[in-house]
């Protein structure tokens, strides 16, 4: 999934860490001897010759590696409601993800859970090596001071607007116990390495 524009929360670009960062011939070789398989060898070739054709000027890898990474991760059960507000919203997202007009938060988790937006956020922030190769990682709730710290970084002073908020209900409110479970389930591995905590 590439960019999409939102209606009411602008443009949004949906790439992996993987589909990002530069992939130098060399590589493409070294992962095509390590004996992938063939879908894999051909998507490996895809990117390499899409990323010669969209960019004239690629980055080199000595200029990946200087470049300062942040992201910003969140709470799952945050990020399920809100992705389900998302598509109650926006009838256009929400017909490509099959999920029906007027679905109810608990149906939503059962049986909707699988699609892009909802891929665990390691899908989005590991790289080839499966590694995290970030210089920080934001969590979500602590935007409002860490935004302040990456601005002075950044050198940008510009305040950080909130756009696109909620309906302003805490996701709690969405959730049982059953749909908790389900979330907390389905996230495991990143609820355990960044320690969301269900509530917070």
């Amino acid at each position: 999934m590439g960019a999409y524009t939102s209606p009411g929360r602008g443009k949004q670009d949906h790439r992996t860490v993987r589909d990002l960062e530069p992939l130098a011939l060399h590589e493409l070789l070294r992962h095509l001897r390590a004996g992938h398989p063939e879908t894999g060898r051909r998507e490996l070739c895809a990117r390499f010759l899409g990323q010669l054709l969209r960019h004239r000027q690629c980055l080199t890898h000595g200029q990946y590696r200087t470049y300062f990474r942040f992201s910003i991760v969140r709470n799952p059960w945050s990020r399920v409601v809100s992705w389900y507000g998302n598509l109650m919203r926006d009838g256009m997202i929400r017909q490509i993800c099959g999920v029906p007009e007027g679905c109810p938060f608990g149906e939503f988790v059962r049986c909707h859970l699988r699609q892009w937006a909802t891929y665990s956020q390691f899908h989005w922030l590991r790289d080839r090596e499966g590694n995290l190769p970030f210089d920080r990682i934001v969590r979500f709730r602590e935007m409002g001071r860490a935004a302040v710290e990456l601005g002075e970084r950044l050198g940008i002073r510009t305040p950080l607007p909130h756009l696109g908020a909620g309906n302003g209900r805490p996701y709690t409110e969405f959730h049982d116990q059953s749909t908790r479970d389900l979330v907390g389930n389905a996230y495991a591995e990143e609820i355990a390495h960044f320690d969301f905590r269900y509530g917070e």
